[in-house]
This record gives C-alpha cells, sequence and structure tokens, in this order.
C-alpha cells in the first residue's frame, strides 16, 4: 500500500510465490526514494520469512506506526534500538556480501593474518606465505559459484522425478515428468 507495487511478483504464477516464500523484500525506499527508511524497517518486518523475526502481535506494530507518525509530524528522526541497529546491519551484510559465513570467516582470518604480519618483523617467508594464502582463498570465494552448482546439480539428480537439469549463465532449469509442490520444494531446498 506505501508504494503502490506487491512486494513479490515473478515471470509466472510459480516464480510469484517462490518470491514470496524465499525471497527477501525490496526496500520500499528503493521503489519510492521520498519514503522514510523507518517504514522501510517496519515493513521489512512484518514480511520477514520466520514468525520469530516479526512483530510478536498487532499492537507492538501499532506502537512503532505511531512512533513512526509522531517523529514525522514532528520533523524529528530517533535513532534505531542497538538491537534493531545490529539486526538491520546482518540484515544488510548478508544481502550485499555474495561470499556467505565461510567465505566471510576466512577473509577475516586473512586480514587478521595480513595484521599481524604488519605488526610483527615480516620476514620473506612469511611474505611468500601471505601471498600464497591470499591467493588460495582468492581462488575459494572466486569458485564457490561453481561448487555450490555442481552440489544442486547433483542433489536434484538423484530425485527420480528429474528428467533434465540444463544450467545457463545464471538460470538453472529443471525439467520434470510431473508438476507436483512438493518437487518444486524439494529442488529449492537442494539450492
Amino acid at each position: 500500500m506505501a508504494t503502490g507495487a506487491l512486494p513479490f511478483k515473478g515471470d509466472s504464477p510459480l516464480d510469484t510465490m517462490h518470491a514470496i516464500a524465499f525471497d527477501e523484500v525490496p526496500a520500499v525506499t528503493a521503489i519510492h526514494t521520498h519514503l522514510p527508511p523507518d517504514l522501510h524497517r517496519i515493513v521489512s518486518r512484518c514480511l520477514r520469512k520466520q514468525p520469530t523475526d516479526r512483530y510478536p502481535d498487532a499492537k507492538t506494530l501499532a506502537d512503532d506506526l505511531r512512533r513512526l507518525q509522531r517523529d514525522l509530524d514532528s520533523g524529528v528522526q530517533r535513532a534505531l534500538p542497538p538491537g534493531e541497529r545490529v539486526r538491520e546491519g546482518l540484515e544488510w551484510l548478508r544481502n550485499t556480501m555474495p561470499i556467505g559465513p565461510s567465505g566471510l570467516a576466512a577473509t577475516v582470518g586473512f586480514l587478521l593474518l595480513v595484521i599481524w604480519l604488519l605488526v610483527s618483523d615480516a620476514g620473506t617467508g612469511r611474505l611468500v606465505t601471505l601471498t600464497v594464502v591470499g591467493l588460495l582463498i582468492y581462488r575459494w570465494v572466486r569458485n564457490r559459484r561453481g561448487r555450490m552448482l555442481k552440489r544442486m546439480v547433483s542433489r536434484v539428480r538423484s530425485m527420480h522425478e528429474v528428467q533434465a537439469i540444463v544450467v545457463r549463465d545464471n538460470r538453472i532449469t529443471v525439467s520434470i515428468n510431473k508438476a507436483q509442490a512438493s518437487v518444486y520444494m524439494r529442488v529449492h531446498r537442494a539450492t
């Protein structure tokens, strides 16, 4: 209602159902830039996939909406509570980091190694070690998509309903012998 656009849409009804079940809601501020960021926070919390991440009840939602209205009327922008700031930061990180948690851990480990080498008296051997470790981490992160794709294809291939799997660029097409929602859900879980 705030944007005049549906939060989830796809090319087909099945794509739309997939988006409702698994995709994150786009920011309302990306659709209409004049909307306040706090409205996005409220809307995205209402549309979270896990029930525990949503508002516990309508009263809490109404309180947040009243607080937003009061802030808009007064022209004052209040700071988010610390817990909400951490949750928003983690959500932003999850949506913007293409490497995932293990890639993030590897990157942090590499940065700690660099800091350690800079602080200590780094000899040529340590510098070579740092270069080799950096190249291995880079290769591991760069090839992540291919590893995930192979794992998904091998899992889906084992389903007896699957007739063909076609992989082109960023699209994976799975052909099954009979359309069932349970097969669709099992294919999605394989990703």
